[in-house]
């Protein structure tokens, strides 16, 4: 409807147009309208099933956005458009490009933001110094979901990025950065490298000449902390969702302009006095330390006993998963008395605990030794052996048909175990043990 009324007005304000002029100049404004559709200041090309880059001519001078994303668009071929110095966006997201030629962005000078997100470019894409020379103009580049691999040396050629202040590099499928790689990037204000599988982090990561103000590396595979790179003019840091179990004290202590700290979904269970630069970093005004396993207990207490009165806990999350008794409060609703160790005991106590441990194995075991030797005796004496018995009693009376010597036989052993007494003359008493 506007475009129509735009030829309609253009047409009446000049009344010396020849009716073939008219019939072109309705077919090349009203051609890309075919295609795209504008919006606002966006020349709006997404899902059209676009396999090239059309040309348009004569689009409004209002257009400062050409978005062609979510098409299937492998190759980017030169294109013209009209005012294309006007253009400071351009999208080619969610696509499946490979290449792109040389010259593509040469005729857009001031465009500040090129997405290339989601699509199938290489590490080696960026290796054609005329190409990088005409990416390098953008202020803002986002290869988000482009599986890069690694980063070699010299990716990012000093001469032709040095307008560039935002890099997106998440969901790359990062192993690791070369030497140089992005060392080169002296204007670069924020980096984005999350959701890749980088496993260091320390002071050889990023030089410390870079002027970095925004570093996010969550979503990687990063387990220690030991020394981060002199970053002086960092001022956020996000390393969330790492499994961090270890920071080393006064890891964070270089950087001096820190504002905001994130270490969100981690794996670590306490808080050192030096671990953090709660102290040692004037500027720092945000810590986010929440969804970590915290072991509230003795040796946090330094919280409430130890901390400085200029900063501020008030909107600092840290919920306790240990012991159960805390389990899901904020340990700054708690007390200090309720932080307690299982092993707070005086030396006193250690020696009573160990005497009376001590007593009680020896007890134990000199009863159970009592107990064997009885067991063993009684065994013995009740113990069958071959042969003749001899009597072992004595008979006072003198009548000739008992005799005092009395031989019981082995097939008389039973007698012996209930309790009876064998005359010569064979009869049998029983007499009572």
């Amino acid at each position: 409807y506007k475009i129509k009324n735009k030829v309609t007005m253009h047409i009446s304000h000049t009344m010396t147009l020849s009716p073939v002029f008219v019939i072109v100049a309705i077919i090349v404004t009203t051609g890309y309208a075919q295609i795209c559709a504008v919006k606002d200041t966006s020349l709006d090309c997404r899902n059209r099933n676009l396999s090239t880059v059309p040309s348009f001519a004569n689009i409004p001078d209002t257009i400062t956005h050409l978005d062609f994303s979510f098409n299937n668009i492998k190759t980017v071929n030169k294109f013209n458009i009209s005012l294309s110095s006007s253009i400071v966006e351009i999208s080619f997201a969610h696509n499946i490009i490979t290449t792109i030629q040389k010259g593509v962005f040469e005729i857009f000078t001031n465009v500040e933001h090129l997405d290339l997100s989601y699509n199938k470019l290489s590490k080696d894409s960026f290796k054609d110094e005329d190409l990088d020379s005409e990416i390098g103009r953008a202020k803002r580049l986002t290869l988000q979901g482009n599986d890069l691999g690694s980063l070699e040396d010299l990716t990012f050629s000093t001469y032709h990025f040095l307008k560039m202040e935002y890099l997106d590099l998440s969901y790359c499928s990062l192993k690791f950065l070369g030497d140089m790689s992005i060392n080169n990037l002296v204007n670069l204000k924020f980096l984005n490298l999350s959701y890749n599988f980088l496993s260091d982090f320390n002071e050889d990561f990023l030089p410390g000449e870079m002027g970095l103000e925004q570093l996010d590396i969550s979503y990687n595979k990063i387990t220690t902390v030991k020394k981060v790179p002199v970053l002086i003019e960092l001022k956020v840091l996000r390393i969330d969702y790492n499994g961090i179990d270890f920071i080393e004290d006064g890891a964070f202590s270089t950087l001096l302009g820190l504002e905001v700290l994130s270490l969100v979904g981690n794996n670590m269970k306490t808080l050192r006095p030096n671990m953090l630069p709660l102290k040692s970093i004037f500027s720092l005004k945000e810590i986010r330390l929440d969804k970590n396993p915290w072991r509230c207990d003795c040796n946090m207490k330094w919280l409430f006993n130890d901390m400085d009165d200029d900063f501020n806990f008030k909107n600092f999350t840290l919920i306790c998963s240990f012991p159960s008794r805390l389990r899901g409060k904020n340990i700054f609703t708690t007390s200090s008395n309720a932080l307690t160790c299982r092993a707070e005991y005086s030396r006193l106590t250690y020696i009573l605990i160990l005497f009376f441990s001590a007593s009680f194995m020896v007890t134990g075991l000199i009863y159970a030794v009592y107990i064997k030797r009885k067991y063993f005796k009684c065994n013995k004496c009740c113990e069958k052996k071959g042969g003749d018995y001899v009597a072992v009693f004595t008979n006072d009376n003198t009548n000739a048909d008992e005799g005092t010597n009395v031989k019981i036989t082995t097939a008389d052993d039973e007698s012996l175990v209930k309790n009876e007494e064998r005359t010569g003359n064979g009869q049998v008493h029983y007499f009572d043990v």
